[in-house]
């Protein structure tokens, strides 16, 4: 789920490797059409639970992209000093309900819309 266009755009796929480019640990290989404007993008498994954001592909293969896994996103958000992440956020991503899971993936979609954003970024000349 990204904008690599003007619209937000869901991209289907898998993951093809349990480490990213050159054996990298924290994150995935997954076989998921990416443009850019989908760096970012939330990685779902079927229950709609986040396990990675999307940080780029391979230029020299058509499909091939990487996500950064989920688990390691959280235990930065963990190791980080109190006073630098919002209480709210902090306590909503240590919750372990998954308010995703039992819905459609069109339903899951919809609801993680609001929380994902086009930021557009330009030349100065």
């Amino acid at each position: 789920m990204g904008y690599p266009r003007d619209e937000v755009v869901y991209g289907k796929g898998y993951i093809s490797a349990q480490t990213g480019f050159a054996g990298d640990t924290i994150a995935y290989q997954v076989s998921i059409p990416v443009s850019p404007g989908n760096s970012g993008a939330p990685l779902l498994d079927n229950k709609g639970q986040i396990i990675g954001i999307i940080t780029g592909k391979q230029s020299s293969s058509g499909d091939i992209a990487f996500a950064v896994k989920s688990t390691n996103l959280k235990r930065l958000l963990d190791e980080m000093p109190k006073e630098s992440i919002n209480r709210k956020a902090k306590k909503e991503i240590k919750s372990n309900v998954n308010s995703l899971e039992g819905l459609s993936r069109e339903d899951q979609l919809k609801k993680l819309e609001d929380y994902v954003y086009m930021v557009k970024v330009y030349k100065a000349r």
